[in-house]
């Protein structure tokens, strides 16, 4: 039997209506923000961890008025170090107040989901662990040793606490370049998947741990700015040296309201509307995604850039999505937006501090907007 051609998903209007966070800047979004726009560093000497024999001893940490227990079940707490989890859950909760909306039938809780983009969850279990089995000591391996590391359980408490039951994902990020950004994968999982016949709110969620040793001497070893821990983190800078380790979570909920296929700008109109109508705030939209790789080293960047740009202009539809030549990162988000690069006014940088990587990215961004005069864009690596 011969079939046609599936169905073509419908385009949908993807808009941001709550937003939560855990930083070293502060706990909640109110926090952060007033800190960040004040001109203050979330960059510190490491107070959470001895830092002797290691040559990094800054870090980002998230302050002591945070409590796990204030945002998970105190009996998960006792069993299991769910800082990490907390984190996310924490954020979470905030983002969901902040969009106005909570899962109240069953209707709701089968067409919302959770979708997180995690660091290395409990380093520490996995080290300590291992120390345990190196000295036989095997009996002491705790039965919650797997439920402790697990980065998924971030995403999974998130969607237990609150029912949301269209799905639970993770993703492992790393530090590598070319993934080192938590949420921006699951940010194209949650955009790309989008049923248009559902309402959908998805989580997002990144996060990174400076609170074990192992991590911070093995990835930030090159770090010398102990004296001065706020000029440590100094992306496309002649002096940097690599990044700086932190730890926290940032949620946002994204809203794919349900409508009837209208008319492309009334249906719109109407998802705006629907969203003004219950209270949420709308702090933007999301135009277009992009995800590539470079397929060259394991940590280290073409030196042109070339992952991160391969940008081919072309204005048809239909063309655009037969091109032989896959687009790549900003190609994609450019395309899918239906902007050009001399509508582009802001950029946010990956940067990270590295060499390498931001020479890389630097020569990217200049590939796609070097026909712009600098003055017409900022670019400012968060």
């Amino acid at each position: 039997m011969v079939f046609g051609p599936p169905p073509t998903a419908l385009s949908r209007r993807v808009v941001v209506t709550g937003l939560g966070a855990v930083t070293p800047l502060g706990v909640g979004i109110e926090a952060t923000w007033k800190r960040l726009i004040d001109g203050e560093c979330g960059i510190s000497a490491i107070t959470s961890f001895d830092t002797t024999g290691l040559e990094c001893k800054i870090g980002g940490q998230v302050p002591d008025t945070f409590h796990a227990v204030d945002h998970i079940n105190p009996r998960e707490a006792r069993s299991q170090d769910v800082r990490f989890i907390s984190f996310a859950i924490a954020a979470a909760n905030e983002a969901l107040r902040d969009a106005n909306w909570t899962p109240k039938t069953e209707q709701d809780k089968v067409r919302a989901g959770v979708a997180i983009g995690a660091g290395i969850g409990n380093l520490q279990e996995i080290a300590d662990t291992g120390m345990l089995i190196q000295q036989q000591k095997f009996r002491r391996v705790s039965p919650f040793f797997v439920p402790r590391i697990l980065i998924n359980l971030a995403a999974g408490h998130v969607s237990m606490m609150h029912e949301l039951k269209v799905s639970s994902t993770s993703s492992w990020t790393g530090q590598r370049r070319r993934a080192a950004v938590g949420s921006k994968p699951r940010m194209h999982h949650s955009v790309r998947y989008r049923e248009p016949q559902y309402w959908r709110r998805l989580s997002l969620h990144s996060k990174r741990r400076s609170r074990y040793r192992a991590m911070v001497s093995t990835l930030t070893r090159f770090v010398q700015f102990n004296e001065s821990p706020h000029q440590a983190s100094r992306p496309f800078d002649e002096h940097r040296d690599g990044f700086v380790m932190g730890e926290g979570a940032g949620m946002c909920v994204l809203e794919v309201p349900s409508r009837a296929r209208t008319a492309m700008t009334r249906r719109h109109v109407q998802e705006y509307d629907h969203a003004k109508a219950r209270g949420a705030r709308i702090y933007g939209e999301i135009r277009g995604y992009g995800l590539s790789g470079d397929a060259h080293h394991l940590t280290a960047p073409r030196e042109n850039g070339d992952g991160a740009y391969r940008w081919v202009p072309c204005h048809s539809r239909v063309a655009r999505r037969y091109l032989s030549t896959p687009p790549s990162a900003m190609e994609s988000a450019l395309r899918q937006s239906g902007l050009e690069p001399s509508d582009i006014d802001y950029i946010n940088a990956h940067a990270t501090s590295t060499p390498l990587g931001d020479a890389a990215e630097n020569r990217a961004i200049k590939r796609l907007f070097g026909t712009h005069p600098f003055s017409s864009w900022a670019v400012d690596p968060t």
